[in-house]
């Protein structure tokens, strides 16, 4: 008989903290103080397409582009990498692979990053597979698309070793939208990297067998985001998918929000308590 591993949060009423107070960062797990600060000039909330032209400032939290000077990208598809606040060049930190939403790019990161948390994380994003600068990329979900979603990710991780210090049994995938759902397909492909896959309104992938080496698969620990009022990935969709990874066998942390197809910043605080938790349960 399987056991049940899908852990189901509840939903959440968010509301926005009193003025001139704000949740100190990782503060214990508190629903009425949900909404963080985010950067000057931002929404409390990310919507599936870009908030603003990508080319707009994004603040002085540490966002960097990278990449080899002789390479053809443009500088909307070259990662981007995120340092902490106060990076300390002799700790050891976990890192997140960003894949944005749908008609975003990689630079979607540095808006994210600060309301996950300023402090805990490098982090790192490639830009969609599939698209331009004018008009965003996307994930395609074609096997020559997978296969070079695998590529850039494997590529960002190499580059986000070479410029920070990065605990290598730490690295956890995250997207939102088009991008959660090549998370969770990057994060099978790539088991034995991954310390856990992050979805935020992403649909479980569908085709070209994403579980076929399953009893790999399995041990990958999933948090999944969804949106109640999502019309993207509708409720039933998801109850559907989630009797799926019940029947495998997955480890799954599932958190609702009362939002449709943006991202919440309680979903990414949400992220940053899962995350830490999930180191903090590995060490002995």
């Amino acid at each position: 008989m399987s056991t049940n591993r899908i852990q189901i949060g509840q939903l959440l009423t968010l509301q926005p903290p009193p003025a001139g107070k704000l949740p100190p960062q990782n503060a214990p797990k508190n629903d009425s103080l949900t909404t963080k600060q985010l950067p000057k000039n931002e929404a409390a909330a990310f919507p599936a397409s870009p908030p603003f032209p990508a080319s707009q400032p994004l603040g002085t939290t540490g966002g960097r582009t990278f990449g080899d000077p002789k390479s053809q990208l443009s500088a909307a598809e070259c990662p981007k990498l995120f340092l902490p606040l106060h990076y300390e060049p002799n700790y050891k930190y976990p890192l997140i692979v960003w894949l944005h939403s749908g008609g975003d790019d990689a630079a979607q990161l540095l808006r994210v990053m600060p309301s996950i948390s300023l402090r805990n994380f490098v982090g790192v994003a490639p830009a969609g597979n599939l698209g331009s600068p004018a008009k965003g990329y996307q994930w395609s979900q074609s096997p020559s698309g997978i296969s070079a979603a695998v590529e850039r990710v494997s590529q960002a991780i190499d580059h986000a070793q070479i410029k920070a210090s990065i605990r290598p049994d730490r690295v956890f995938l995250a997207g939102f939208g088009n991008g959660g759902t090549m998370a969770l397909r990057v994060g099978f492909e790539l088991s034995h990297l991954v310390a856990g896959v992050l979805s935020f309104n992403g649909p479980f992938p569908q085709g070209m067998t994403p579980l076929r080496d399953w009893m790999s698969c399995r041990k990958v620990p999933l948090f999944w985001s969804h949106g109640r009022k999502s019309e993207e990935f509708c409720e039933g969709k998801l109850c559907d998918q989630l009797k799926l990874l019940h029947i495998a066998g997955f480890n799954v942390t599932l958190r609702q929000y009362p939002h449709g197809d943006e991202l919440p910043a309680s979903a990414l605080a949400d992220a940053n308590r899962w995350i830490m938790e999930s180191i903090s349960s590995a060490i002995v």
